[in-house]
């Protein structure tokens, strides 16, 4: 049996986070009715918005499945269903499912970060960069195990959409990056040819439309533990 991870929750909506990322992450949701709050209900519109997502259908829950157990607690005035994972989530459902969440407030959270992760990695650093509206993302590749790629999509939207521009590290041999322009409503509108500007920057010109920018990283097979680093990611 695994080793159980709890999740950190979104709490107040002002100071998180989109709470998209964390439903990428999690196999199993934990989902109270009615919905419980420790604010102001309309500081914590998100919490109630991942109740909504599974109650009324939203395409993300479709992805899981309602278990049998139901938890009754308080003296039966609070159940909790759980819903596990039945299927990846697709880059389609979770764009829109952003667009909800982002619905939900006026404003963006102060804690939401330029991009978002697909997958949960203890070792990964995805943080704000150096340089102004870029993004710096740091993850470790074991040796001699099957290199395990990396999915990132971007949540700016960018302003005037020309290009997507990275720096690679070199800590990890022959890593490989990709990138695919995606529309407001989730649809693919192709793939981005990275290739090298005279500063060592990978750049890709992006088609008309585009609202999101999704990144896969594959390290290559190593026989040393390495660090895979992108620095200066920016979609301007």
């Amino acid at each position: 049996m695994g080793r159980l991870q709890i999740l950190p929750c979104i709490h107040i909506d002002s100071r998180d986070e989109y709470p998209v990322e964390k439903l990428l992450w999690a196999d199993v949701v934990l989902v109270a009715r009615p919905a419980q709050y420790h604010l102001a209900p309309d500081r914590q519109r998100l919490v109630g918005s991942v109740v909504d997502a599974f109650t009324d259908g939203w395409p993300i829950a479709e992805d899981f499945r309602k278990r049998p157990e139901r938890l009754s607690l308080v003296n039966g005035t609070i159940e909790v269903d759980l819903y596990e994972r039945v299927r990846p989530t697709s880059v389609t459902t979770a764009i829109r499912t952003l667009h909800r969440f982002a619905a939900a407030l006026t404003t963006r959270p102060v804690g939401q970060r330029p991009w978002i992760a697909f997958t949960s990695d203890p070792t990964r650093r995805l943080e704000r960069g150096r340089l102004p509206l870029t993004t710096d993302i740091a993850f470790r590749s074991d040796a001699n195990s099957d290199p395990r790629s990396e999915t990132f999509l971007s949540i700016d939207e960018p302003t005037s959409p020309t290009s997507l521009s990275e720096r690679i590290g070199n800590d990890c041999a022959a890593t490989s990056t990709e990138g695919f322009a995606f529309d407001d409503d989730g649809a693919e509108l192709g793939h981005l040819e990275l290739a090298a500007d005279r500063e060592g920057r990978a750049v890709a010109p992006l088609p008309g439309g585009t609202r999101h920018v999704l990144l896969l990283v594959r390290p290559g097979h190593t026989d040393r533990d390495c660090t895979v680093q992108i620095a200066h990611l920016r979609v301007e």
